[in-house]
């Protein structure tokens, strides 16, 4: 968990500026960025045992956050509610909730920490076969128990997470304000009418 200053992305060849209107978060002079070298491993069997009563959907990583809060914090585990920007790799930055516990523990129940590893065997293969096998395999992953797939702690070394504490009621609205300012915005080309991408909506087909 770390203070930063300005930070910019190139999204196409557009300039973006984090805390700007078009990368918006709740407080632009209190945005930290958790990664790889500076988050730790968590582990406690008590909240692994209750996450794996709970089944959380893809795509929704505004209630899947509250669901965590809600269940983390009946447990006495103060796990608080992130918003902000989401970068994996070189793609863009994608608006996204998870939680963060201390100062150096992301709990992310939306996303997969084994993804990355099956992302690199899959890069010999075309794009389109690469998407269709990422669909299956992420299928097949989210039949282990929640606790075995959710980041929890450690980030995944691809993964970078931008952003501040924050409400699901207020990241929504951060949020569609966003789209409904600017409705050509890269990050609503990403999704459909529900918020799903083009893989998520491969993965929810794959599941019947």
């Amino acid at each position: 968990m770390i203070l930063i200053g300005e930070k910019k992305f190139v999204v196409k060849g557009k300039t973006y500026i984090l805390g700007e209107e078009k990368l918006p978060v709740t407080d632009k002079n209190k945005v930290y960025y958790f990664n790889y070298n500076n988050t730790k491993k968590y582990d406690d069997l008590v909240l692994e045992k209750e996450l794996d009563n709970y089944k959380f959907n893809i795509g929704k990583c505004y209630s899947n956050t509250q669901k965590l809060v809600k269940i983390s914090n009946n447990l006495g585990i103060p796990v608080k509610f992130y918003s902000g920007w989401l970068k994996c790799g070189k793609g863009e930055p994608i608006h996204h909730a998870w939680g963060v516990l201390g100062k150096d523990k992301i709990i992310d129940v939306t996303l997969d920490r084994h993804i990355n590893k099956f992302a690199k065997k899959l890069r010999p293969f075309k794009e389109e076969i690469h998407r269709k096998l990422f669909a299956e395999i992420v299928v097949k992953i989210n039949k282990l128990n929640t606790s075995q797939r959710v980041i929890l702690g450690k980030v995944p070394e691809t993964l970078t997470y931008y952003g501040c504490p924050d409400n699901k009621e207020n990241a929504l609205k951060t949020y569609n304000n966003l789209i409904d300012k600017f409705p050509e915005h890269y990050n609503n080309k990403l999704t459909d009418e529900f918020g799903y991408t083009d893989m998520q909506r491969r993965i929810i087909k794959e599941r019947g």
